[in-house]
């Protein structure tokens, strides 16, 4: 590339060179005269350069000499020497006009051609500019749509998420519903009546005791297993804490922790006691002097005690290994007439009392 662009220049300046040299050293050096070259002209004949139109007067002294007029012409002195060609011809303004400045004319001919390039060049910056702008524009409005898009997206998709979840959350409670239908219907399930036993109240000065009969009934899908039935008398007092709802809940939750006793199975629609052949199964039930003295004390008049008869009948079952059910009861102790059951009677023959189930239905469930 160094090379090429020297001999360019080398070029460019002979060029120059050879259109700044007069006409006649071009002749000389190509071994003729000046006369050889260009001949005098005939009479009939007049020189090309005054078969020019004659320079207007405001370029002739950018041209460098005095305007053509009709007069004579002389011919010029050697101080004058610009004036004539080789050979003493006299140049014409168009010589003057062209060849005296083909440096000057080349530069204003590169001048325009490098203020069209430039021009061009403008237009071109322009158009770049005006492109890039809306190329910018549309980067813009491309990415606020994207961002638009984003955000809906993401919307729906927690939407989605919130609905799918929602969905699960469903089928969780639905399979937990339908698991415990299916244990459910697939369990025993115990009935359980109580009435009074053949032994009477009695009251002494250690405790207060009777007697209870249990019925129960398997009326589930499955055996009841080591089915263990207990029961115990309560009493209503005021301290807190020693309300019979409370303590009825202690032991059957104590009952529900321990070991099974007494344990038998019972399958389905079978009854209990006639799988043991017998008519009534009793158990005693009692409570010591101190819980009674104190529940009397929260009844008036005196010699009155609110009495009640809870239990519970515990069991397991084959659909739910390790795990227990009860069926609880609870009852309130009444004279057959209706009214508290007198403590100063120290023997009530058990065909005057009777067991009413709470007016709440409190103490009464089955799980």
């Amino acid at each position: 590339m160094r090379g090429g662009a020297a001999r360019g220049y080398l070029t460019a300046a002979a060029f120059v060179s050879a259109l700044q040299t007069p006409i006649g050293v071009h002749a000389q050096q190509n071994g003729q005269t000046p006369s050889q070259r260009n001949p005098e002209p005939s009479s009939d004949n007049k020189p090309v350069g005054q078969s020019l139109a004659p320079l207007p007067s405001f370029l002739a002294p950018w041209a460098g000499f005095e305007p053509v007029s009709d007069a004579p012409q002389t011919k010029p002195e050697d101080g004058n020497a610009d004036q004539t060609k080789p050979g003493g011809e006299q140049k014409t303004w168009y010589d003057r006009f062209i060849f005296d400045h083909i440096t000057d004319w080349l530069l204003v001919i590169f001048t325009a051609i490098l203020a069209s390039k430039t021009t061009g060049l403008f237009r071109e910056t322009a158009g770049l500019n005006e492109s890039t702008r809306k190329l910018w524009e549309a980067g813009e409005a491309q990415r606020t749509l994207s961002e638009a898009i984003a955000a809906r997206q993401a919307g729906e998709m927690q939407r989605s998420i919130a609905a799918a979840s929602k969905s699960a959350e469903a089928a969780v409670k639905a399979a937990e519903v339908a698991e415990r239908t299916l244990i459910a219907s697939n369990r025993p399930w115990l009935k359980v009546n109580i009435r009074m036993g053949d032994q009477p109240l009695l009251v002494t000065s250690q405790q207060a005791s009777a007697s209870v009969a249990i019925f129960a009934q398997n009326t589930g899908n499955a055996p009841a297993l080591h089915v263990s039935p207990h029961a115990w008398m309560l009493v209503w007092r005021t301290e807190p804490g020693m309300d019979p709802y409370t303590e009825h809940e202690r032991r059957c939750k104590e009952v529900r922790d321990a070991a099974p006793t007494f344990a038998f199975t019972l399958f389905p629609d079978e009854s209990f006691p006639a799988v043991a052949q017998s008519e009534m199964w009793m158990m005693g039930v009692n409570l010591p002097r101190e819980a009674l003295d104190a529940g009397m004390k929260a009844v008036q008049p005196s010699g009155l005690a609110m009495l009640l008869i809870g239990g519970c009948v515990d069991y397991g079952s084959t659909s739910s290994p390790g795990q227990r059910h009860q069926t609880q009861f609870l009852y309130d102790l009444r004279d057959v007439t209706g009214t508290l059951v007198s403590i100063n009677r120290e023997v009530t023959s058990h065909e005057r009392l009777a067991l009413r189930p709470m007016t709440n239905g409190y103490g009464n469930s089955a799980d």
